[in-house]
């Protein structure tokens, strides 16, 4: 299962016996050690503002990607920079974003980023779909 950095505090304070705080993000993983996936949301989200403005999200079979120029915090619009198929390039050396036969793949993978992004900001921006197969 794929755990997230933000979901190691909730159980270390759980076993020190202090409440969770609401505002905190991420869940306990303290389940997921007896073994017990029920309900466990599969995919890490992570957030990126380096060099760009990026929001990634993880599964264990896929990883999408956005990005946005220039960088900040975050962005009211993103396009779609990266999507690689970890099953059958598990080093990341092809990748997929804009290509028809993953299009599917990339609008259900949008859907969840941008359930992700508000879940953990607030905010509603926009990911556009890359109009061209990337070419390398």
């Amino acid at each position: 299962q794929l755990v997230s950095h933000v979901d190691m505090t909730p159980p270390l304070l759980e076993l020190a016996g202090v409440p969770v705080p609401a505002a905190m993000q991420g869940r306990s993983f303290a389940p997921l050690l007896s073994g017990s996936t029920q309900s466990w949301r599969n995919e890490v989200y992570i957030e990126m503002s380096e060099f760009m403005t990026g929001r990634i999200l993880r599964t264990p079979q896929y990883t999408y990607a956005v990005a946005s120029r220039p960088s900040a915090a975050a962005s009211e619009r993103y396009l779609e920079y990266m999507l690689y198929d970890n099953f059958a390039d598990p080093f990341q050396h092809v990748n997929l974003v804009g290509r028809n036969d993953y299009r599917e793949v990339s609008d259900h993978l949008r859907e969840r980023l941008l359930d992700r992004i508000s879940e953990a900001s607030g905010l509603h921006p926009a990911i556009d779909p890359t109009p061209l197969p990337y070419i390398c």
